[in-house]
């Protein structure tokens, strides 16, 4: 009986060990795969018929590269934009045409991104992303990058429906805060299947980190400013400084173990930051000429350089980019809707001085007998 119970102890033994599996394999069991819509068209295509010789084709930021030999006839290639169905992933998406032909030799396709768009997740954590035939994006793991050049370029047989995603982000509820104000943060990611043979893995769920052996292992740290941090997790929460501080945005970082190709673990470290502008509790915004002036009391030289009325709504305010901007709406009611302008109730009128070159008002009399005239727009 005792060589028996033996020979059943170790079968037992041996059958736990062969179906014992590693943290990284039990984790990757409950990825799957996620279907998604193909996007609308949301703008013109840029076409070009390209020849055996090769050639190249570029519209909106997207690169096609066709080298000598890659097609056998003339073929009409084109850059279609798209909507980008990949959830999580605000970049632009492009359909890349024709889709049905198999190039001899691989194409080239480059995308090129912002500086910005690196806010929240780092440049070696983007990747180039396709949508095949099925409905399944697939992340591009051998995409190449070129930090200097903000480009990601990846080698393909074929074409379809291309954009780029963050494998990592920090998501924040707000970027800009009032002085003392909270933020809340908390670490996202594209579910990929690890351990799959598949060049390019599908791509599943846009969900929280969930990594739980390298949970205990993220580090939240602040990178730049007086704003204070209670890290738990994968969430943290950020707390702006009670005044400003000389640096401004503040910079929060997070460490997070990513995983190793090569040595199929998760021993390097990625490091994402995310930059958060502090604002005193009056400030203005605006935009001229594609930039952003951000105006606040401490960009002063004088105490009346910022004046703001309510319940008449009248800004009159000497911006840190040097101009004078006079805004005021007409009425005794306001509320959040159109102003075109003009000087009647219900309508607006601004002032813009300052810029050395030229005074711009929305209305006007161009002589002492002439009609009043206001600009188009609101």
């Amino acid at each position: 009986m005792k060589l028996i119970h033996s020979f059943l102890l170790l079968t037992f033994i041996s059958l736990f060990m062969a179906c014992k599996k590693s943290p990284a394999e039990i984790e990757d069991q409950v990825i799957k795969p996620v279907k998604r819509n193909a996007g609308v068209i949301v703008g013109p295509a840029v076409t070009k018929t390209i020849g055996t010789g090769g050639g190249t084709l570029q519209a909106n930021g997207v690169q096609l590269v066709i080298p000598a030999g890659a097609v056998s006839t003339p073929v009409n290639f084109s850059i279609q934009p798209i909507e980008n169905t990949l959830t999580g992933s605000s970049r632009n998406a492009f359909r890349l045409l024709p889709e049905h032909i198999q190039f001899k030799k691989p194409v080239i396709v480059v995308f090129r991104y912002e500086a910005s768009e690196t806010a929240g997740t780092a440049p070696d954590l983007l990747h180039l992303a396709y949508q095949d035939s099925t409905g399944f994006f697939r992340m591009v793991m051998d995409t190449e990058r070129d930090e200097a050049a903000r480009t990601l370029t990846a080698h393909t047989t074929h074409f379809s429906d291309w954009t780029y995603v963050e494998s990592l982000k920090i998501e924040t509820d707000r970027s800009e805060l009032i002085v003392g104000e909270q933020a809340h943060l908390k670490l996202m990611y594209h579910e990929i299947l690890l351990n799959s043979l598949e060049k390019d893995p599908p791509i599943g769920a846009y969900v929280e980190y969930n990594i739980r052996s390298q949970i205990p292992r993220i580090q939240w740290k602040m990178g730049a400013g007086a704003g204070k941090l209670k890290p738990d997790g994968i969430n943290c929460l950020y707390t702006a400084p009670t005044a400003l501080s000389a640096v401004n945005p503040e910079l929060v970082s997070v460490y997070v173990p990513v995983w190793n190709t090569a040595k199929k673990d998760y021993s390097r470290q990625a490091i994402l930051t995310v930059p958060l502008t502090v604002m005193e509790d009056e400030f203005l915004v605006y935009t001229m000429d594609g930039i952003v002036y951000k105006n606040k009391s401490a960009d002063c030289t004088t105490n009346e350089c910022l004046k703001m009325e309510a319940d008449n709504f009248y800004i009159n305010a000497e911006m840190s980019g040097g101009q004078f901007i006079l805004i005021r709406l007409l009425g005794d009611s306001f509320g959040q809707r159109s102003y075109p302008y003009g000087l009647d109730d219900d309508q607006s009128y601004m002032h813009i001085g300052g810029t050395e070159e030229w005074d711009w008002v929305t209305s006007k009399t161009p002589c002492p007998t002439c009609e009043l005239q206001h600009s188009s727009g609101g």
